[in-house]
């Protein structure tokens, strides 16, 4: 094996470590396992799943804490596509979105409708 600059940018940067008799890569800056690319959707599912579909940042910040090379935009990729957590943004959305509209529109204008017709009609 040729050792050039970028062999000795990797043994300055990185360590390997046994994890369960498994070798794993491990930054030295913070600390974090590598994870292998193919395994990034598995672990997000893992992590979302375990604390409850609590949301973007607290799945990265979960994340964060065990493994450093995840981005951001993979995890809102998967929680924009998760059933539940589509499922719970829209029952939030729909009370939201039903409260602010009644809450504008005065009493007597609810009971009797629309209070001019309108022009196309």
């Amino acid at each position: 094996m040729r050792k050039d600059r970028r062999y000795y940018h990797v043994v300055d940067k990185f360590e390997l470590i046994e994890v369960v008799g498994v070798q794993r890569v491990r930054r030295k800056r913070d600390l974090g396992i590598m994870a292998v690319i193919d395994n990034f959707t598995n672990i997000i599912i893992d992590i979302h799943v375990a604390i409850r579909h609590k949301g973007e940042t607290k799945t990265h910040k979960k994340i964060k804490e065990h493994y450093s090379n995840i981005p951001m935009s993979n995890v809102k990729n998967y929680i924009a596509n998760c059933d539940r957590c589509m499922e719970k943004s829209t029952k939030k959305y729909e009370r939201r979105c039903c409260a602010a509209y009644f809450s504008f529109i005065p009493e007597r204008a609810r009971a009797s409708g629309p209070s001019r017709p309108s022009k196309f009609t």
